[in-house]
């Protein structure tokens, strides 16, 4: 059970409740910012910056990847952007209400992944693509399926299934 600071549940409870977000950029100088201004917030300072999120649901759903619209009227973003080279970076968006975060509790992890793309809209804006990090580069491992496994009803080998189309054959190890 969480246990929210009475700041984040009197802004629970306002009519209407706008949430505000935190957006951590993994790079070699971590790129920290908020949507309400500067604030302390999970032991780190986060830049107050204009930005809107896109992709993270608030209704529990999971979501496999998501979208930052980030404001960069004088460029400097882009900049940071460019020298910290944001490409598959590591990226975490929290969401919270209220003007702060007062207790860890109060910032809840919606996004856990990496950048997929970043590109310009206009000279104002820079679209940022995120992937959820299993999703960003799929491999499939080699694994060997035995009895000393567990699995003692294999089906005889050059056996084929069909899954979404596509065709899996199981072989003998050679």
């Amino acid at each position: 059970m969480r246990t929210l600071s009475a700041q984040a549940l009197a802004a629970i409870d306002d009519p209407v409740t706008l949430p505000g977000w935190l957006v951590e950029f993994e790079t070699a100088t971590p790129i920290r910012i908020c949507s309400r201004g500067t604030i302390e917030a999970l032991g780190n300072t986060f830049t107050g910056w204009g930005f809107w999120t896109a992709g993270f649901g608030t209704d529990g759903a999971a979501s496999s990847g998501g979208a930052l619209q980030i404001f960069d009227m004088d460029q400097s973003f882009s900049a940071v952007a460019l020298a910290e080279q944001m490409g598959d970076a590591r990226v975490r968006v929290w969401r919270f209400f209220g003007d702060a975060v007062a207790l860890p509790e109060d910032a809840v992890l919606v996004f856990d992944g990496r950048v997929g793309s970043v590109s310009g809209g206009d000279a104002r804006v820079i679209n940022v693509a995120l992937v959820q990090r299993e999703a960003s580069v799929l491999f499939s491992p080699r694994r060997r399926l035995t009895s000393a496994d567990g699995f003692h009803a294999l089906p005889a080998q050059n056996f084929v299934m069909t899954f979404n189309g596509e065709k899996y054959e199981l072989q003998p190890d050679r």
